[in-house]
């Protein structure tokens, strides 16, 4: 037996038992990156782990907030519930009155879903549509929407009350009716815009900063406040993180991710007094798509070691948690669709994968309608999935999926 060997022998169970609480194992934060008076986030430093504990347990099992986070697989280890007893499945629905595309707007308002704009083509044969229908899923129908003149291939939007969208695209900001086909133009944000996102009710633009084209660097996260009083935006407020591909609200603000699944965590409405979070990437070397379940950030992680496979970790904001690994033979052009407290996996390589990510339990689906659809456009109703449009279906241009009930 060698050193290490023997040290390891020995120290192990006494380090476990630390942290268990049987003895006392300290850990510590860095301290948080701040805001400076401008706004301006100070370049974060990772939050790391530090303490004998966290320095010894490479591989092992670490406490954190007062919950287990482990290094390599393993079952969920953030699991509150038991399996589900089925998955449901899916059916085709209606053809809708309008072409498929990707991107655009998509939502629920309440009674129906909303495909909005969009583009089809793929490099240089990009077009822009600016034509959308609602759909109702209590009637399996569609009726098409009267909209106005304005559109954009990367336009962004968000149901408001009723029939309303406000919808973005570059320096353009529109209120739209759906219905009647007016529309009411108000300022442009302040930053270059990606998303739109309700947090609380309030409404947030984020993207990047506006720049002159000839600056040079990457494009950092920047965002904006609406505000309906005085129908203008708030100061933007910039962040050195890279502008995200991903943004979903979460808890009192939202999470923003890049592609490298590195993620900041942002209360918009502290800015006074505003610290953010900056959560690592759950590993490196990979494509990593984000999206928020359940109040959790969850994050599909693509990696081509020992063939191409997916792992799903899972966050509350502190540190990432592997869930489960998906057995598959591939994945690309992924659209990950956030459906209460599941997350599917769409890929037009293979059928759907649902998780269940209080559960850990997943599923491959057999009843598919959608064969070799890409990015298509998804809609979570509160109790349904609607998936429709995309590219290239060899099947049905639209499906619904009923999970169980909880």
């Amino acid at each position: 037996m060698t050193a290490l060997e023997e040290r390891l022998r020995t120290e192990l169970p006494e380090l476990a038992s630390g942290l268990l609480g049987e003895t006392e194992a300290p850990l510590e934060l860095l301290e948080e990156p701040t805001i400076t008076a401008d706004h301006e986030a100070v370049v974060p430093r990772r939050r790391l782990l530090v303490g004998t504990a966290a320095a010894a347990l490479t591989g092992v099992g670490v406490v954190a907030a007062g919950r287990w986070f482990r290094l390599g697989r393993a079952t969920n280890p953030l699991a509150t519930s038991a399996a589900p007893t089925g998955f449901g499945s899916w059916r085709p629905i209606a053809n809708a009155p309008i072409a498929p595309r990707i991107g655009g707007v998509a939502t629920w308002n309440g009674e129906a879903a909303v495909f909005w704009a969009g583009r089809t083509g793929n490099g240089d044969e990009i077009v822009a549509v600016g034509s959308g229908a609602f759909y109702d899923p209590a009637t399996d129908s569609w009726e098409r929407a009267r909209t106005p003149s304005f559109t954009h291939p990367g336009l962004a939007g968000i149901a408001a009350a009723g029939d309303e969208i406000f919808a973005a695209a570059k320096g353009s900001f529109l209120r739209v009716n759906l219905r009647d086909g007016s529309s009411t133009e108000l300022p442009g944000p302040p930053v270059v815009v990606s998303f739109i996102v309700e947090v609380n009710g309030r409404l947030w633009a984020v993207g990047s900063e506006r720049r002159p084209v000839d600056q040079a660097g990457p494009a950092f996260l920047s965002f904006a406040e609406f505000l309906p009083d005085v129908n203008d935006w708030s100061q933007a407020m910039h962040l050195k993180f890279l502008a995200p591909v991903s943004v979903a609200s979460f808890g009192d603000g939202f999470v923003g991710c890049d592609a490298e699944g590195f993620c900041a965590f942002v209360n918009p409405t502290k800015v006074d007094d505003m610290t953010v979070q900056f959560l690592t990437a759950p590993t490196t070397n990979s494509q990593v798509t984000t999206t928020v379940v359940d109040d959790a950030i969850v994050a599909l992680v693509l990696s081509s070691k020992d063939g191409r496979t997916g792992e799903i970790y899972r966050s509350d904001g502190e540190a990432w948690a592997l869930v489960d690994s998906i057995p598959t033979g591939d994945f690309g052009d992924v659209t990950l669709a956030a459906a209460g407290d599941w997350l599917v996996v769409l890929s037009p390589d293979q059928p759907p994968v649902a998780m269940d990510i209080a559960s850990g339990a997943w599923h491959h689906f057999d009843d598919w309608p959608m064969t070799g659809v890409r990015n298509p456009s998804t809609v979570w109703t509160g109790t349904q999935l609607i998936v429709w449009g995309g590219l290239e279906s060899e099947g049905s241009e639209g499906a619904i999926w009923t999970p169980p009930a909880s």
